[in-house]
């Protein structure tokens, strides 16, 4: 107690000291205690030293904003009055966050984001471009992704510093032309320069070793800056795959700086990377006697060559505390790698593809690694691990980039990057392999809904029918006295009448949607009072785009023939969709709707083939054809309705238990809402169990799947069919399978698979002539 009320005697003398001419702003107890309810801070580490942090632990602790002020100015070496200022702007911005009920449109939050940049940015002014104020302004008013010159210029303006401001703010935020924007003010300056010489998301590495160019041009902060920085521009030329220039460039520098990369005395990650990947390129450059003395005098050697067997296992070697757990290192496939080529060159290296998962950021590693897959075998492979590489460090720049980089670095700085792709391209051109492929165009996610199928009609709810808003939010209750609807069927509404008793559910059957919706909705008719029902019919409609279905209405669900269904409108924006989906967003809403839907539209089967008109549309099948792929069984009862019926050119019976294994993998998608608080942490919903009735969509050459003898029902799209889909979708995740990679006895295999929201890797092994399917991992986003 003595101790509390010292406290507050000191605080009492230093408020008034600490207030300006400003007024101060009054926080209420109410204010404190909605914040502390509701903010996110209170996750924050004990010992984190950011605002928000500290913000929180005293607030919790004392409940008292102007003692919280004081201590927070002592620690800040700021006035109570910004202190204030800047309490009152986080409790607003938590506020408005995590305002549940409140779902705000595109502008709305625009408007509220515009307004706590504005307050955010009064307030830096106030506190003399505070590096704290400056951190809290851009957290309210700074949107990622958002990179708004406007606003870094804003910050810049009559600062007493410009390159401490613009280093604080660049930092704050995840945006590449700010720094190429501070840059243009601060050529000279090495931090800026080393940033980003580090941008390895936007920069392409012909750009960052331009950059590295500049930077060697810079006096160095220290003696070790400048040793790091060789070290540095040595490896980012051997990632680019340019080995030789890489190894001149490195054997040009001071003997004294060589032997300190490569004592081998110093164990750190940097220099046993360092040692590892110039032993590697002593081999690729054909001084093999030179590359295995230096394998022979790595560190790693004498740690790992007794653990040889470990590398040898036909079981995945696992980071624990076993006698083989250093064999699980960072760097101890590499070693393998390369121990292999060395002294093992006649065994078979199949393990090594299986077990270690290599990294193929780096050219270097993707050429040893093709150097040890060799022979007709691992043809397949050797492209893969090209391709990768050229996936992960070729991928065309935004569009947006290049002017910025004229605008801000210079056509000199243009010059030397173009020099370096030339070089790079060229030292690619040696795996065979066109330097475009694989790549893709960076383009902004777009898709439409499909119109509505025929004889359907989106009509205005009569006034007299209108439900109140927000009357729908929660889930409906299943009537105890109806049999459930099949599994992979969520129900949203039922509803008892004559002559049927209608529901409607939501299904990933024919929307393989992951994690951003609960897929498409279905309609289920019983003549029984629920207590059988009929085989569920599919409307085309998806979840969200456009349409929701809420569980209670004013309008009916039957009317004489026909199914009136409430709707609204909240169709997602594509553009919105990440992985995980965390930050889904409409862009369009509309209110007080319904859906007439003939029952006759959702039976049609034009071609009496057991699937109905809308399905058949929906997949890509003919709803005119009964055989769509000509193979003489029909779409309803054909196993692979779009891969014609007949032996494939090699035997594929592992692909048949690959499908069923994935297949029956239990699912765990968590579905993300559409517009939810960007404040709120968890508010996803498990998936239900799928349905056993649903198809598996894979991406593939349809001719590698001819003659597949499998239980399931499998459709098989091109790269293009699948562009269709998602055009049309709000998502759309097809089964991609990368090549399968045979041991040389051809009895031992492994590949992976991607759902896009989930994915895994297989491992298949022939026992006779039976195929097992074992998983080796498997990852959700």
């Amino acid at each position: 107690m003595r101790k509390l009320r010292w406290l507050s005697v000191s605080v009492a003398i230093l408020i008034p000291l600490a207030v300006n001419a400003r007024q101060t702003v009054q926080i209420s107890n109410e204010q404190v205690e909605q914040y502390l309810q509701r903010t996110i801070d209170r996750y924050s580490r004990a010992d984190s030293s950011e605002w928000s942090a500290r913000l929180y632990r005293l607030l919790n602790s004392n409940r008292d904003a102007g003692l919280t002020a004081a201590l927070l100015g002592q620690e800040d070496g700021l006035s109570v009055v910004v202190e204030q200022d800047l309490m009152s702007l986080w409790f607003d911005y938590v506020r408005n966050e995590t305002d549940y009920a409140r779902r705000p449109t595109v502008e709305q939050r625009e408007a509220s984001q515009k307004r706590f940049w504005e307050q955010g940015l009064a307030i830096v002014k106030a506190s003399k471009h505070h590096p704290v104020a400056i951190r809290i302004a851009l957290s309210v008013g700074h949107r990622y992704g958002q990179c708004d010159f406007d606003q870094f210029d804003a910050l810049l303006a009559n600062t007493p510093n410009p390159l401490e401001t613009g280093l604080v703010a660049a930092q704050q935020v995840e945006c590449l032309s700010w720094w190429l924007s501070l840059h243009a003010r601060f050529p000279a300056d090495g931090t800026i320069l080393l940033r980003l010489s580090h941008e390895d998301r936007e920069l392409q590495l012909a750009s960052r070793l331009a950059i590295q160019d500049e930077l060697a041009a810079v006096t160095p902060a220290s003696e070790q800056s400048r040793v790091e920085q060789i070290r540095e521009h040595t490896m980012l030329l051997w990632m680019a795959g340019l080995i030789f220039d890489g190894l001149t460039f490195l054997e040009r520098q001071p003997a004294a700086d060589r032997q300190a990369f490569l004592s081998g005395q110093d164990k750190s990650d940097e220099l046993a990377d360092f040692s590892l990947a110039y032993t590697a390129v002593l081999s690729l450059s054909g001084r093999l006697d030179d590359a295995k003395r230096e394998f022979e005098r790595l560190p790693l050697t004498a740690e790992l060559r007794p653990l040889r067997d470990c590398f040898l296992s036909k079981s995945p070697i696992r980071d624990d505390s076993g006698p083989c757990a250093p064999a699980a290192g960072r760097f101890a496939w590499r070693w393998n790698a390369l121990d292999h080529l060395f002294n093992r060159p006649a065994e078979d290296p199949y393990l090594i593809s299986e077990n270690s998962f290599p990294e193929y950021g780096s050219a270097l590693w993707a050429d040893v690694y093709r150097e040890l897959f060799s022979g007709d075998n691992y043809q397949g492979l050797r492209r893969s691990i090209a391709e990768q590489w050229l996936r992960s460090e070729m991928q065309p720049p935004n569009p947006a980039l290049a002017p910025m980089l004229t605008r801000f670095m210079g056509e000199e700085f243009n010059l030397a990057a173009h020099s370096y792709e030339s070089r790079i391209r060229t030292a690619a051109s040696a795996w065979n392999v066109a330097l475009d492929s694989g790549l893709s165009v960076r383009r902004t996610r777009e898709a439409t809904p499909p119109p509505l199928p025929k004889g359907f009609r989106e009509l205005p709810m009569p006034d007299v029918r209108k439900t109140a808003a927000n009357s729908g939010d929660k889930p409906m209750r299943w009537p105890s006295d109806m049999a459930g609807l099949p599994t992979g069927f969520s129900p949203v509404r039922v509803e008892r009448g004559n002559p049927y008793t209608i529901a409607v559910s939501l299904s990933q059957t024919l929307d393989p949607a992951g994690e951003v919706s609960s897929g498409g909705y279905w309609i289920h008719l019983s003549r029984t009072g629920g207590q059988t029902w009929q085989t569920p019919l599919y409307t085309g409609l998806m979840q969200h785009f456009p349409y929701v279905v809420a569980p209670v209405s004013g309008m009916p669900l039957w009317s004489g023939d026909r199914i009136t269904l409430e709707v609204a409108v909240q169709e997602l924006d594509p553009a919105s969709i990440t992985y995980p989906p965390v930050a889904l967003r409409s862009r369009r809403q509309v209110r007080d709707l319904y859906l007439e839907i003939p029952l006759e539209a959702l039976q049609s089967d034009r071609d009496g083939d057991g699937l109905t008109d809308i399905v058949e549309e929906h997949l890509l099948l003919d709803p005119d054809n009964p055989d769509s792929d000509g193979d003489g069984i029909r779409d309803g009862d054909d196993p692979l309705p779009n891969v014609k019926n007949e032996p494939g050119a090699t035997d594929n019976s592992y692909l048949a238990r690959i499908l069923e294994h994935i297949f029956k993998r239990p699912e765990q998608a968590i579905i993300e809402p559409v517009d939810r608080g960007p404040g709120v942490l968890i508010a996803g919903q498990l998936a239900v169990a799928p349905s056993l009735l649903r198809p598996l969509f894979v991406v593939g050459n349809p001719a590698d799947f001819a003659g597949l003898r499998t239980a399931l029902t499998v459709l098989v799209y091109s790269p293009e069919d699948v562009e269709r889909l998602l055009a049309r979708s709000a998502d759309f995740h097809a089964l991609d399978l990368s090549g399968i990679v045979f041991n040389r006895a051809h009895d031992r295999g492994h590949l992976t698979w991607n759902l896009g929201w989930t994915g895994g890797a297989l491992r298949v092994i022939r026992q006779g002539n039976v195929w097992r399917v074992e998983s080796m991992g498997q990852w959700v986003s």
